[in-house]
């Protein structure tokens, strides 16, 4: 997703056309649900946890590089001026400016991505994705109600877990 941030953004995109075809691409992963991504994985490659993994990835890196994108566009200043106005090279104003800028604001999105991915993760392994969000509707459809409501708090413990662990770095890092 960095990657084609830095080929997406107005900032660092070596050629224009490319830069419209990475926006269209991510617009195109991020705007399709993980739950549709997971339909139409599940056709291809039937129930199981790699079409939930390939279902998050797809939904989660569009929504990054269109992120990214943003955060690398905000990039000003004078910092960014002066480098451009001395001529400095591409590859010199990213690693000067524009990436110790956007750092803080890519690992923000990045550890957001995360707890969305821990969220979703039940939904899409309900519907045939895998892991345990496919346990727990084990249980509901043997009505093991009891043991559905224990994944249930479990999977609320560790969205709970997450949150407090991204709350503790972006803290530690952002602060």
């Amino acid at each position: 997703a960095l990657v084609l941030a830095f080929l997406g953004s107005n900032t660092t995109a070596p050629w224009k056309p490319l830069k419209k075809i990475i926006r269209a691409f991510a617009s195109l992963q991020r705007n399709i649900p993980s739950m549709i991504w997971t339909f139409l994985l599940i056709m291809s490659f039937g129930i199981g946890t790699v079409v939930g993994t390939l279902a998050l990835l797809i939904t989660t890196s569009g929504f990054l590089i269109r992120s990214f994108i943003e955060t690398i566009d905000e990039v000003g200043g004078e910092s960014l001026e002066a480098l451009q106005a001395v001529g400095a090279g591409r590859l010199s104003i990213i690693t000067q400016v524009i990436l110790p800028a956007s750092l803080p604001g890519f690992l923000s999105w990045l550890l957001y991505s995360l707890e969305v991915n821990i969220r979703s993760s039940t939904l899409v392994g309900a519907v045939g994705g895998g892991g345990i969000g496919l346990i727990m509707m084990g249980y509901i459809k043997q009505f093991r109600y009891h043991s559905a409501m224990g994944v249930i708090l479990l999977v609320a413990v560790i969205v709970i877990l997450v949150d407090l662990l991204t709350n503790f770095l972006r803290k530690k890092v952002l602060a």
